[in-house]
């Protein structure tokens, strides 16, 4: 991911925290000047102690134990407005990349016809939050070392002088120099973890969807192997990260102090500053022995301060590159989606009519099958048609062009406004049993004459009883509450509430008898709904007054008729 890609993301989070980002700023401040006086109440207490003069004591602690007092909220509320900043940011992340995924139907258009990107559920759920958290904790983490290695440097000049402060920061700088060569690819261990850890997901999603025909199967020890596999490719990709970051702490813990690490190994930041308290201490002369006890101890607090931040400060390199690796795969999701031309999904229909017209149109898929050639017919208005053919023929493609989410390759579509499809497996919204039969719209809360029109778009499909048996404000898990027929019938409701101009029916009456299917086809043509029912095979014939077929037995594959028998009774 470029830096310009990081500032557009930063960009899109950053408006509205101005003024807590700059409170973190004066509490991070803050946070150093206490270390200041922390710093120099200590001096004073070690000159009283080597000059025997306990009564000098007093004033120090108490100062230090104010001081310590003070610290913790400090620090307690900078971390809060840190989280605070980055709760913020996710949802403002969240906002955005949500209204990119939802408009336009780019949620079915990115996975079902582009294809770039396979696991766009999981950027969404959970990365972009990881991404907000990682944003602000580089900030804070870089902002928070800087403010220390100014404060305590200038501070540090006036007892170690320049050269003393000049070697300390050569010192630091070289460190960091090193941390930054040795430090781990985190975007290609990024990558391949979530990677790993989406095949695993999908895995269980699968098993969960097909458990039943799995079972069926005695497909257990071959879905375990499956699983197995996937899990042990998401688990090598966390160990060999592990074992990438173990050898980069190693030499971090080598060469610089971890202010979360209190070994008593001697390494090369306890050396340095050993030499540099050698030669503070040749420098003083023939001073008081009490200044030099402060001026020891103050130096060595400020020394250790400022090796700390210059350790802190490499691992915000380390924590830069984390971010990075988060960051390419939200941005490749956002780069995808605002790639997606306003095109893609939407079909080239003309302005609504009253009749379906296809003249033309040739029926090919977004990886270029073409099912059907030069498709031309035309369906008048309040008539019914049935599209015939057999398993992935085509039928419902034919819809996808009629509902604009393909691209027609060439031709003229033009229908009336207001297209609804009832699928085979009813889609089952999570809300009560009214949010069922008036989906995509949401009433809350409901009047007397929309649940009047629910109740009346129930009866049409008979499952009128479902109101008193749950209640229309009951919430369940209605594809575990409903039988099939059920739902299938619920489904069939949601035509007789919106009385769209025409209705397409994709086999959503399998679950249900023939009689009955009759009886509701007679009503939605009753209520002035245009059917086109999608089936294998011919039937009720009598309903339907044309037939498309798909997938015909000539050059063109497909032919268009009007069936002699049609008639309503």
């Amino acid at each position: 991911v470029t830096a310009g890609q990081l500032l557009k993301l930063f960009r899109i989070m950053m408006p509205g925290s101005a003024l807590r980002m700059g409170g973190l700023l004066l509490l991070i401040a803050l946070r150093t000047a206490l270390y200041e006086v922390h710093f120099r109440m200590s001096g004073r207490m070690m000159s009283a102690m080597v000059t025997g003069r306990p009564w000098q004591i007093v004033a120090p602690t108490a100062m230090l134990l104010l001081e310590e007092i003070v610290l913790v909220g400090v620090e307690a509320g900078a971390d809060n407005v840190q989280k605070d900043i980055s709760c913020d940011w996710h949802r403002r992340l969240q906002n955005y990349v949500t209204q990119l995924w939802l408009t336009k139907k780019r949620f079915y258009t990115l996975p079902q016809i582009d294809g770039r990107i396979k696991d766009a559920d999981q950027i969404l759920s959970q990365e972009m939050s990881d991404l907000a958290q990682l944003f602000t904790n580089v900030w804070g983490s870089f902002v928070k070392p800087l403010v220390d290695i100014t404060w305590f440097s200038f501070s540090l000049y006036q007892y170690a002088g320049r050269g003393g402060t000049l070697q300390l920061n050569l010192y630091n700088l070289l460190v960091w120099i090193l941390l930054r060569l040795a430090m781990p690819n985190h975007s290609k261990f990024a990558r391949r973890e979530k990677e790993a850890e989406s095949r695993y997901r999908f895995v269980h999603g699968r098993l969960r969807d097909h458990a039943e025909s799995i079972a069926f199967f005695g497909g257990g020890d071959r879905e375990k192997a499956i699983a197995d596999s996937c899990f042990n490719d998401a688990h090598k990709a966390v160990l060999d990260q592990k074992a990438s970051e173990s050898r980069y702490k190693f030499l971090h813990s080598l060469i610089a102090r971890d202010p979360e690490e209190y070994s008593r190994m001697l390494t090369l930041p306890m050396l340095l500053q050993a030499w540099l308290q050698l030669r503070l201490s040749q420098g003083s002369g023939q001073a008081q022995m009490g200044d030099m006890a402060h001026a020891a101890t103050y130096a060595d607090l400020v020394i250790e301060r400022t090796t700390v931040a210059f350790s802190q400060l490499a691992n915000v390199v380390q924590d830069i590159s984390k971010l990075r690796a988060a960051a390419a795969r939200v941005t490749g999701l956002v780069a995808v989606l605002e790639e997606l031309d306003d095109s893609v999904g939407t079909a080239d229909v003309e302005a609504p009519s009253d009749s379906i017209l296809f003249q033309g149109v040739d029926l090919v898929t977004p990886t270029g099958v073409c099912l059907a050639r030069s498709i031309n017919f035309e369906l008048p208005k309040g008539s019914s048609m049935m599209v015939t053919g057999p398993n992935s023929s085509g039928k419902t493609s034919l819809f996808r062009l009629l509902a604009g989410l393909w691209q027609p390759r060439g031709g003229r579509i033009r229908h009336p406004e207001g297209v609804m499809l009832v699928p085979q497996r009813a889609y089952s919204v999570s809300g009560t049993l009214l949010d069922q039969v008036t989906y995509p719209t949401q009433h809350r809360p409901p009047s007397a004459e929309v649940e009047a029109r629910a109740l009346k778009a129930l009866e049409s499909v008979n499952v009128a009883y479902l109101v008193e048996r749950e209640g229309w404000g009951s919430q369940r898990k209605w594809e575990d509450v409903l039988s099939l027929g059920e739902q299938q019938r619920v489904g069939l409701s949601r035509l007789f509430f919106h009385r769209p101009a025409v209705g397409v029916l994709d086999e959503c009456t399998s679950a249900v008898s023939v009689d009955v299917e009759e009886r509701m086809l007679t009503a939605l043509h009753a209520a002035g709904i245009c059917c086109i029912t999608m089936s294998q095979r011919l039937a009720l014939e009598h309903l339907h007054e044309y037939e498309l077929q798909i997938g015909a037995p000539n050059s063109e594959a497909w032919d268009f008729r009007r069936i002699e028998a049609a008639g309503w009774s």
